[in-house]
């Protein structure tokens, strides 16, 4: 990346969709051999960390390398994705660049204060960031039970490794019939076993995880995979 020329680098973290965290040594050292700027993509890092994610941000970096740009969204951990609104810390001079070329009306005023009533209830705050992370440890302990594997996660989804791409078609068909859907790429070999499941409410995990048990009983992807009755 330092050496390809670019004006501008985009680098997310937590990433999408393995759900890892870039190492922040990795991000300094790639913003000091940069020309240019390192948009830093930060839609789930408050997941990051077992939810300390200014651990991993590079906002604390901001003033040693004033050529990192970090976006952050209101729509994963403040459950806000309807007010398509965000967030962008940077130097005053890339800040300053950056209100030049804004459109003049980008953001109206009760999505504005929607924003500041959500900053400003860190209760409330806490709360969905703390439900999805022991929901997801929920979710992690079932796909531990049927011999799934995934990265370590630090987003509110994973990406786990069903074991074969016909049982990942299987399940995707399956989850996708009654109602569920996540992430699929049957046309990506690296990706074809795999499905990113992302945590949601204890109601829709409960049922995704009940359909997914019940296929692995029945679907005949399963049994030549090692999952007859569901293990």
């Amino acid at each position: 990346l330092a050496k390809s020329g670019a004006r501008v680098v985009f680098v997310a973290t937590p990433n999408n969709p393995s759900a890892t965290i870039v190492p922040l040594a990795a991000l300094e050292a790639l913003a000091d051999r940069l020309d240019g700027i390192l948009v830093v993509d930060e839609a789930y890092i408050d997941y990051a960390c077992g939810g300390d994610g200014m651990k991993a941000s590079a906002i604390p970096k901001l003033t040693a390398h004033p050529n990192i740009l970090v976006l952050r969204t209101f729509s994963k951990s403040y459950s806000m994705a309807g007010a398509r609104l965000g967030l962008m810390f940077g130097s005053a001079e890339l800040i300053g660049h950056m209100g030049k070329v804004k459109d003049s009306y980008n953001v109206n005023a009760l999505t504005q204060i929607a924003g500041e009533a959500a900053l400003r209830d860190r209760e409330h705050f806490r709360w969905l960031v703390e439900s999805t992370l022991e929901q997801r440890a929920l979710m992690e302990g079932f796909f531990k039970s049927i011999g799934w594997s995934w990265p370590q996660t630090d987003a509110n989804f994973m990406l786990v490794d069903t074991g074969s791409a016909a049982l990942a078609a299987a399940i995707y068909e399956r989850l996708k019939a009654s109602g569920i859907l996540v992430r699929y790429w049957g046309s990506r070999p690296e990706l074809a076993s795999k499905l990113r499941v992302t945590v949601g409410a204890k109601e829709s995990n409960d049922k995704f995880m009940g359909l997914v048990q019940q296929a692995l009983k029945e679907l005949p992807e399963a049994q030549t995979n090692g999952h007859a009755n569901g293990k």
